[in-house]
């Protein structure tokens, strides 16, 4: 899966709350490692904050491809629809739960179509 700067960020939030087995959590350790940022990326991406908000210097960094396991996927998954029925889910999430929820996307424009 391919993943912006803002996607990874995100990414890694979900990836704090997972909890399960050892498997899993192992998976969970190496996912961030992956999705994280590298002090190269770091430093071109400037992060900062403005207000409550992190900014950084946009296209600084390109996309990055990674390996999601599946039961890291269902982790993930089942997090954001948590979110959904809990009407807690933000803009800012909709990204991750279209690459992570395609189907109930779908669903939801097929009802209002």
């Amino acid at each position: 899966m391919t993943f912006t700067v803002a996607e990874r960020l995100l990414l890694l939030q979900i990836l704090g709350r997972i909890e399960g087995n050892l498997v899993l959590v192992r998976q969970v350790r190496a996912l961030q490692q992956a999705a994280g940022f590298s002090e190269q990326e770091t430093a071109a991406l400037e992060f900062h904050m403005e207000g409550s908000k992190y900014m950084w210097t946009e296209g600084a960094v390109a996309p990055i491809e990674v390996a999601i396991p599946p039961l890291v996927h269902a982790a993930i998954a089942k997090i954001l629809d948590g979110e959904s029925t809990a009407g807690r889910l933000t803009v800012q999430q909709l990204p991750l739960c279209d690459k992570f929820l395609p189907e109930v996307g779908a669903d939801a424009l097929r009802l209002q179509g």
